[in-house]
């Protein structure tokens, strides 16, 4: 016991030491920081004497200079709608994609109605070289274009005319042009995939969501903005190559080394949902039964010669979705078919084109043996959002200020 009672008050001395060390130290640090938070202060307040005596002190009026402090500017804005006065109600459209070399040409004839007087005619237009701008009117056959010029920023092609348009008159505008396709993966553009024998086959596609459409055609890209659209696509004669686009083919014409493709006069839709495809897809085809709804029509799934067999799925799920949604709704599809393609290339999950989905090959091919339950369902949802579109954003749209049609 005696033992342990000095054991005790030996730790409990050490400690007591250990205390009054750490106090004396703190007390050390305390007193040294605040010597040095005394000569902070003073140094400060040194520093705030001379400011206060140097800017009391006048100056003579020949020393004196009066410097006004410069007011900022806010930023332009800008405004990237375009102008109200003109209208588009047609596109008369042929596009020539070169498979071989990547470029395309193309010529249109916008049908457009005047607003609002005017004396140019603004329009979207990116990365796309303008040969020729000519105007026609019924009144005047021939408008002279002054000249044309590009606004960068806001992506517009801006064409001067010698006179005015005149409020309620109907004009057509005729632009031949040039672009390319290489090495992007929106507006229209170069895709390819490798065959069974390891040779490369290259196709041509288009993606115009949300604003590409300008770097394929130049067009009033704006949703709103809907207007018909009568196409022509040109493909090789050799390789298998045919065309696709929204709307039914109308006629072939054979030429010497290629065909043009007419397709039928679209209804009313926006720039975005135009789609452009020269390939040699083969395809598998099912009639949509619409149960007195509008007209029954076939249904197209696409994908490469390859992978054909690998759209049995779709297929099934897409007859089964149309047939529920036009039956839901009881509202007719609208267009005389509806087509699926798999594109290898493609920078969306899909795209709701009208008439013609465009998917990601991951979001249209399901092969039993390889592909996962995941897979399954992923494909039959997406194929369900997109086919939900043909009547929400496609038939109908929302724009910020009201409903229309």
């Amino acid at each position: 016991m005696i033992i342990t009672a000095k054991v005790v008050s030996i730790c409990l001395g050490v400690a007591l030491t250990a205390f009054t060390v750490s106090t004396i130290v703190l007390a050390v640090q305390k007193a040294n920081l605040t010597a040095d938070l005394r000569d902070a202060q003073e140094k400060l307040d040194q520093l705030e004497a001379g400011f206060t005596s140097t800017t009391a002190v006048p100056s003579s009026p020949s020393d004196s200079t009066t410097v006004e402090p410069s007011p900022t500017a806010p930023p332009e804005k800008i405004d990237y709608r375009l102008p109200t006065a003109l209208t588009p109600t047609n596109y008369d459209l042929y596009l020539y994609p070169n498979i071989e070399t990547g470029e395309f040409t193309g010529e249109e004839t916008i049908s457009i109605t005047v607003n609002e007087a005017t004396d140019k005619i603004v329009l979207h237009s990116l990365n796309l070289n303008i040969k020729s701008a000519h105007v026609y009117q019924a009144i005047e056959p021939t408008i002279a274009v002054k000249d044309y010029e590009f606004d960068a920023v806001r992506e517009f092609l801006i064409i001067h005319l010698t006179q005015g348009l005149t409020k309620g008159a109907t004009v057509l505008l005729t632009l031949e042009f040039s672009g390319n396709m290489e090495n992007k993966i929106v507006g229209l553009y170069s895709s390819s995939y490798v065959k069974a024998d390891e040779s490369r086959k290259k196709i041509a596609t288009s993606k115009f969501e949300p604003t590409y459409a300008r770097q394929a055609f130049p067009c009033f890209d704006e949703p709103a903005l809907k207007a018909t659209f009568e196409i022509t696509l040109v493909h090789p004669k050799d390789g298998d190559y045919h065309s696709l686009s929204n709307m039914n083919v109308q006629d072939e014409q054979e030429k010497d080394t290629y065909t043009e493709v007419r397709f039928a006069k679209s209804v009313p839709m926006s720039t975005y949902l135009a789609c452009f495809i020269v390939s040699d897809f083969k395809s598998k085809t099912v009639k949509i039964d619409t149960k007195g709804i509008g007209e029954p029509f076939d249904m197209g799934v696409y994908a490469t010669p390859e992978q054909i067999e690998k759209v049995a799925f779709a297929t099934t799920v897409g007859k089964g979705v149309i047939e529920y949604y036009i039956d839901y709704f009881q509202i007719e599809y609208p267009l005389p078919k509806l087509d699926m393609a798999a594109i290898p290339d493609f920078v969306s999950g899909a795209m709701e084109h009208w008439g013609l989905v465009t998917y990601r090959e991951t979001s249209l091919l399901y092969e039993e043996a390889t592909s996962s339950t995941v897979n399954k369902q992923r494909i039959a949802s997406v194929i369900a959002h997109e086919f939900a579109h043909m009547w929400f954003g496609n038939l109908g749209m929302s724009t910020p200020d009201k409903r229309r049609d």
